[in-house]
């Protein structure tokens, strides 16, 4: 195996870059399927091969046999797992240049080096050690590439070991076989680490942000994440005939319920759901969609020739009016002027944690307790109740992210200062405020 040097760590000037297409020219001209597929240069020049290979993952032609999804129909990935793809493909070319290796010699031992490099941090931009959700999925895309390569008759064969694994379904317990790339670095029990999760007022200061810098569009998006737990990708392609009617809406509010249902769906594991969405938000968002959606669905029809859009969330930044609300967008949304640790995920963890401790103090209460008076055993309990009950709203929660919920939950009933803040957030005052009495 290569053994590689600090002098070897990732260059900030990379030579091989990514060209991200016009869409709605690449749509008009007919390649709607590859219309967000992008193309990889080498020093300002085409690459036709990488180019090629990620045309064809685009669009699912190819799927290496080691690869857990082969044998399957080809299908279309979304833009955003494409892209991703992209990134992971210029990663490994530029480890390569780095250490002199000709992909047409390169052996499986190669990748593991490309690995072992990355978790050690000899090749990441800050010398840190990068984590295994991080250093897998660049090197199965390195390997993917390889294999294609071979399978064009563009090197030698590339062999991948692999192994058949059991994994059992969190919920149903049900088990499936898998299989999957020998060597895959394994996440430890420490890197399930407890969340940190900012502010009640933090996030409303963060959402006033969004709205003056970035318009009313995004700040709704923003907040249906941490008013419903959507996952990004589910915002993004959420329709707009899904969302409560206003009859729906006005009906919850004359029954004095507090939320108005909305179906969902298939979206992650093609799981149809329903789920609620607070009433008074729903109510600002319908008012939204009735009286400024239909402009900027009608300027971007006009902009590009393209039908009107299907999508909820649409921009009304000038000069981009209708155009459909992006994961990257979203995402730098969330990253806009803050000094915390906040990302789109995290928004759908913060709406499950609340959400969590306010069923937690809900149940204290009907005995008479605050929840630090309760057991943590008591505390776990209950948690593992209400997780249960949100399950529907949140989709497919693995045993991994319900036990970082639950030891959240435990650790601010144990930390009394910080569960009492939390207590204090939700209704409404601050701890600041509450010491100054």
């Amino acid at each position: 195996m290569r053994q590689l040097g600090q002098s070897l760590r990732q260059r900030r000037q990379s030579v091989w870059q990514i060209h991200f297409p016009d869409e709605a020219r690449l749509k008009r001209a007919g390649f709607e399927s590859i219309s967000y597929c992008p193309s990889i240069f080498h020093q300002h020049r085409y690459q036709p091969h990488p180019s090629q290979y990620l045309r064809e993952r685009c669009t699912g032609h190819w799927k290496p046999d080691w690869a857990e999804e082969a044998g399957t129909t080809a299908e279309t990935v979304a833009k955003t797992t494409i892209r991703n793809c992209s990134y992971s493909l210029t990663n490994f070319f530029n480890w390569s240049d780095s250490v002199a290796l000709v992909l047409s010699d390169a052996k499986y031992d190669d990748v593991l080096s490309y690995q072992s490099d990355m978790i050690a941090g000899v090749w990441s931009c800050k010398g840190d050690g990068l984590s295994p959700g991080t250093v897998n999925p660049r090197a199965d895309e390195a390997c993917s590439y390889l294999s294609w390569l071979a399978s064009k008759n563009l090197r030698p064969p590339f062999v991948v070991p692999t192994k058949l694994t059991r994994i059992i379904h969190p919920r149903s317990r049900k088990a499936t076989v898998r299989r999957i790339r020998l060597g895959r670095e394994k996440a430890s029990r420490q890197s399930l680490r407890m969340l940190t999760l900012p502010s009640e007022w933090q996030v409303q200061d963060w959402l006033a942000t969004v709205r003056r810098s970035r318009g009313v569009s995004k700040f709704h998006a923003c907040g249906t994440i941490i008013k419903t737990g959507l996952r990004s990708h589910e915002l993004c392609m959420l329709p707009v005939a899904y969302w409560p009617s206003r009859k729906a809406i006005d009906d919850a509010i004359s029954a004095g319920l507090a939320e108005v249902t909305m179906p969902l769906g298939p979206t992650k594991g093609s799981v149809k759901r329903v789920i609620a969405v607070d009433v008074e938000h729903g109510s600002r968002v319908r008012t939204w969609i009735d009286n400024d959606r239909p402009s900027l669905a009608l300027t971007y029809k006009a902009r590009t020739g393209l039908p009107e859009p299907t999508r909820l969330f649409l921009s009304d930044a000038p000069g981009h009016e209708g155009t459909p609300l992006s994961q990257s967008q979203l995402y730098k949304c969330f990253k806009l002027d803050i000094k915390f640790i906040w990302y789109p995920h995290l928004g759908r963890h913060y709406f499950a944690c609340t959400s969590l401790l306010k069923g937690i103090q809900h149940d204290a209460q009907i005995l008479g307790h605050a929840p630090r008076d309760m057991s943590p055993n008591w505390i776990r309990n209950r948690g593992e109740y209400w997780l249960d009950m949100q399950r529907r709203q949140l989709g497919h929660l693995s045993e991994a992210t319900t036990e970082l919920y639950l030891r959240w939950i435990i650790t601010h009933h144990v930390l009394v200062n910080t569960f009492d803040e939390w207590n204090f957030f939700l209704d409404g005052e601050s701890l600041e405020t509450q010491q100054a009495h």
